[in-house]
């Protein structure tokens, strides 16, 4: 019987081995900035409302724009698409950031 239904085979292959690590680190990197931004929200504001209405702002474009998905997955080229959404999430984190006050 293989190791967990095969998962051990699967991890015998260095590359599945660098991909799973770099998918979860990747998946592990936008739970905490999702945890942060729920943070600040809250520190800022003590509203459960706000804190609402930055959970809807931040699904409202992967809901808007999933039609589109499957058609610009068929139409672009796949290296496009991975630069594509590399820029829109640091320009995303770039909108969120805001500059510290500093005291005089």
């Amino acid at each position: 019987m293989a190791l967990l239904g095969g998962i051990g085979a699967a991890f015998a292959d260095r590359n599945f081995r660098i991909y799973s690590v770099g998918a979860i680190v990747s998946w592990l990197s936008f739970f905490v900035q999702d945890v942060a931004l729920a943070w600040v929200t809250w520190d800022l504001t003590h509203s459960t409302t706000w804190l609402a209405v930055i959970a809807v702002l931040d699904i409202a474009p992967n809901v808007a724009l999933l039609p589109l998905g499957g058609v610009l997955a068929d139409i672009r080229p796949q290296s496009r698409r991975n630069a594509g959404t590399v820029v829109v999430a640091i320009i995303r984190c770039g909108k969120v950031r805001q500059p510290a006050s500093h005291p005089r």
